[in-house]
This record gives structure tokens, sequence and C-alpha cells, in this order.
């Protein structure tokens, strides 16, 4: 079924939903694996910085994000893997599923309007018409 299965995660409320149906559809095949990956934008790095003056705190900071995601797969026994990349969000998804052959992406929606969806598009939306393997986009 899907073996290797990559969860977009960025820490967000909208993510945070992603990692239960994650581990739904790992739990469905014994020998699968979550890819649990944070894509860093330029942007994000910016606003980190500016709000956590010391390395070490930015560091922390980003491990806390993964926190509740990484106990969730260790008390359901799933194997996992955290990546963290550096790139625009959608095209860094899409490059690590090809190149690892994702059967499967869990992705959250950020919950745009008819109209913000579409003037700015979202990082979901990119990710589904992009990608070789299915999408499932949580709300």
């Amino acid at each position: 079924m899907f073996k290797n299965i990559l969860l977009a995660f960025d820490g967000s409320e909208s993510s945070l939903r992603t990692v239960s149906q994650a581990l739904e559809i790992a739990k469905l095949t014994s020998d699968s694996k979550i890819w649990v990956v944070y894509v860093l934008t330029d942007k994000t790095s910016s606003t980190e910085v500016l709000h956590l003056w010391e390395a070490e705190g930015i560091k922390e900071d980003r491990l806390h994000r993964f926190k509740l995601a990484e106990e969730a797969a260790v008390g359901h026994n799933i194997n996992y893997e955290i990546k963290l990349l550096r790139g625009e969000p959608e095209s860094k998804i899409i490059e690590f599923a090809t190149e690892k052959q994702m059967d499967i992406i869990v992705i959250g929606s950020r919950g745009l309007n008819p109209f913000q969806s579409m003037i700015l598009g979202s990082v979901s939306h990119k990710v589904m018409k992009k990608a070789t393997c299915p999408v499932m986009i949580i709300k």
C-alpha cells in the first residue's frame, strides 16, 4: 500500500492535524516509514533570527516543533525520519518526494478563502498539481 509516506510539517495547527492521518496510513503497512519534512524558507529563517537571538535558540525552537510528531510516531511504533530542507516549500517537497519515491504526500491545508487561494495559491495546491504520487490534503 503506502510504504514511504512524506508528511509535510511546519509546526502549524494545520500540520499538527496531518500527523494523525499520516500515522493511520503508516499503520496499514508493517514496514512503512514516515518522512517528516520541514522546509525552511529564507523568510522563515529571517523571522526566526529576529525572534530568537541565539543560534541555539533557533535550533531548540525547530526541534520543539517536531516533538509532538515524533512522540506520536514513537508511541505508535512507527519508523520515521526528520528532514530539514531549505528553499521554496512546494518545490522542495516535490523534489524530495520524487527523489525518495514517496508513495503518498500528506499535507495540511492553510484554509485560504477562494479569493486568497486564486491570488496567492497555496503550497498544498501546488504540491497536489505537481506531485507524481497521491497527495492527501488535510483540512
